[in-house]
Order: C-alpha cells, then structure tokens, then sequence
C-alpha cells in the first residue's frame, strides 16, 4: 500500500515537479547559452560598442547614435541609449543591436517639462520606469514604460548630476558632483535628501555610482587631488574607504558598472597611450586583468544585457511554480 501511494506521489505530483524543475534548468542554460553582451557608449566614435562580456571580443556591428551618452538595460533585456543632439532616448535590440521603433522618449521642444536636456546616466526602477540624470537642468527626469514623462525629481541641492542607480530595496541613489554628495529618494518618489554631507564622504568629483553584489553603494570619484579613486559606502552612508585608486596611474576612468558575474568594471582611457579601455577588478578592488584593450576612442557609460538570471528571478520561478504543483495535488 505505502508502495503504491509512493507510487501515485510520484505520478501525479513528482512529474509536475519534475518537469518544473527541468524548465528552470532550461531558463538557466538557455541564458547561459547566450554570452552576456557589453555595452559601452562612446560620444567620439558617436556608437554604442558591443563587446563579449567574457572574452572582450569586440561584437559587430556597432550601434550608430550621434552624441550617445547613457545606457541602460530594461528587465526585459531591451538596452536604451539616450543622446544629447537631440536630446532623446533610443530603444534597441540586445542581440542584434537593430533599433526598435522610433525614439522611446522624444524632444518636443515645448519647455514643458517633458524634455530632458542634457541626458546623461540612467537606471530603470523596479516598476519600469526610467530615470535619467539630466547635467544641464540638473534634476533627474523620470519616464513610464512607454516613453511618457511622468515626474522630475529636483532638489535645491542638486547640482550637474551625471549618474544614478537603484538599491535593492528600490531606493534612487543620485551621484551629485556640484555638491560633492550623494542624493538619495526612497522608493524613487520621495524628496531627495543627503546621503552624506558635501565634502564628508571623502568625495571630490563624484561622477558614477553602482551597486555592489555585497549591496554597498560604490561610487567613482574623479578628482585630480590625489587621483581618481572608485570608494565605497554601507548602506548607512558611511565610508568603508577606496576599493581602488589611480593615483599613480595614467588611466582616467568615467564610469563603473558591476557584471553578471559580479566583478567590478571600469571604463576610461590611458591618457598615456590615448586608448580607450575596459579594466575588471574583484569585488575588493584586486585587479582581474583588462577587458577591452581597443577600439572604443572614448569609452565612458556601461551595460550589462543578456545575464543569466538573478538568484532571486529564479526564487520567484519556484514560488510561482508551487501553487500549479499542489494543484495536482
């Protein structure tokens, strides 16, 4: 008898199991498959470079975009590039680098407030929506899904932002270089408020920020007073120090961005040999070897398309696989 119902367990739910099972595995070898793609924009060479995130081979063709600075990667895969002449945003095909569409945030020119005027780092929220850093207006300028302005962000604090990224917990994180702080709003709706103070959180030039898989805030300070650095935070604004300086090397980098596979990436040029560059480091700041060694003239925003999905992606997979599972119950 206990045979038998062992036997009927594994008929009626354990194939349901089973097969929830192997297509989780299909989901993660198929992205596996599929070498993650990095993005680099280059306002000289006016494309946006595709690189193997793995190898650093350089992928072709290049995205065409006059002016191109900042990129970012929607939940579904689809990589944005914005640029400043016009002042717009573009959609764009992760595989195959085609332009989906016309523009996805257009430049109307009515000074009502939907534009964007000087474009710069962008971040997708947790409900979609895009936030995009705006140097000239100095706000940060926030689209729906399908391109329509739906808010600005603005503080009287807030000077010539060029960066912004999302926490964990969903919460906007603003990098400030007029000011030298860092702006943060929670949820991405309330008012931004301080971080840590101007000029107390070892900053000079703060230009870009990211969050590490550690969920510390780091954030890459290009000062010339004592070289440029890439520092860190806890989530309660302290400074936990420089992961890794420059002070006595020729590379000036311009942004920083984390991978798929969680090791710290830093694009900038060799001002000694005038090359644009993609340098890797572990999460501590211990060098892992250059990326990209040529190519771009003037490589600056990153992004990352075609990842393997997070551990918490699959979580929700299993959950939702469940409930259909008891159902057979």
């Amino acid at each position: 008898m206990n045979g038998n119902l062992e036997i009927s367990f594994i008929g009626r739910r354990g194939r349901f199991l089973l097969a929830a099972m192997a297509l989780l595995s299909c989901v993660v070898a198929a992205n596996s498959a599929g070498a993650t793609t990095l993005f680099v924009s280059d306002g000289v060479d006016d494309v946006v470079h595709r690189f193997d995130a793995t190898t650093g081979a350089a992928i072709s063709p290049n995205i065409p975009l006059v002016s191109v600075t900042g990129v970012a990667t929607s939940a579904n895969g689809d990589v944005y590039a914005a640029s400043s002449n016009p002042a717009q945003v573009y959609r764009y095909n992760s595989t195959t680098g085609a332009q989906i569409g016309g523009p996805f945030v257009t430049f109307n020119g009515q000074n009502d407030g939907h534009d964007v005027q000087g474009p710069e780092g962008m971040a997708f929220a947790p409900n979609g929506n895009l936030y995009i850093s705006d140097v000239t207006e100095s706000n940060v300028h926030i689209y729906d899904t399908a391109g329509n302005s739906v808010g600005v962000l603005g503080s009287a604090e807030m000077s010539q932002p060029t960066d912004v990224a999302f926490s964990a917990a969903g919460d906007l994180y603003v990098v400030n270089p007029g000011m030298a702080d860092v702006l943060v709003s929670v949820g991405g709706t309330q008012p931004l408020t301080e971080f840590f103070g101007p000029l107390t959180g070892g900053l000079t030039i703060p230009q870009a920020l990211t969050f590490g898989p550690d969920g510390k805030l780091y954030v890459l300070d290009a000062s010339n007073n004592g070289g440029p650095a890439i520092r860190r935070y806890t989530a309660g604004g302290a400074d936990d120090g420089a992961v890794v300086s420059y002070a006595t090397s020729f590379f000036q980098p311009n942004d920083i961005a984390f991978g798929p596979d969680g090791k710290l990436y830093v694009s900038g040029v060799d001002l000694e040999f005038g090359t644009g560059e993609v340098l890797r480091y572990l999460a501590n700041g211990t060098a892992d070897g250059m990326l990209v060694s040529s190519g771009p003239s003037y490589p600056t925003f990153m992004t990352f398309s075609g990842a393997v999905p997070e551990p918490g992606t699959l979580t929700l997979l299993v959950m939702a696989a469940i409930p259909l599972w008891w159902r057979q119950r």
